[in-house]
């Protein structure tokens, strides 16, 4: 038994936090793109991340995408997909 600890241990690790939360803390951490969009070339900021999803029990990738002010999730349960390489 862990000393100093009560009830059993946790399962799938620390809170992330919401969407919203991760996405302005890892703004920092994203890289940028040329997409084509909308039928010209535009600069995108970018970032993929692993997470574990309680609701589903299984490991999502999350792309957040950021465009001037506004930002956008992705979620996917294909892991062995890519941002946009």
């Amino acid at each position: 038994m862990r000393q100093g600890f009560r009830g059993r241990p946790r399962k799938y690790g620390r809170k992330l936090g919401n969407a919203a939360a991760l996405a302005v803390r890892f703004k920092s951490l994203a890289k940028e793109y040329i997409v084509n969009l909308y039928g010209r070339n535009r600069n995108v900021v970018a970032y993929e991340r692993v997470v574990m999803l309680k609701t589903i029990r299984c490991a999502v990738k999350v792309v957040w995408i950021y465009r001037k002010t506004q930002w956008v999730a992705l979620y996917s349960t294909d892991l062995s997909l890519s941002a946009f390489g």
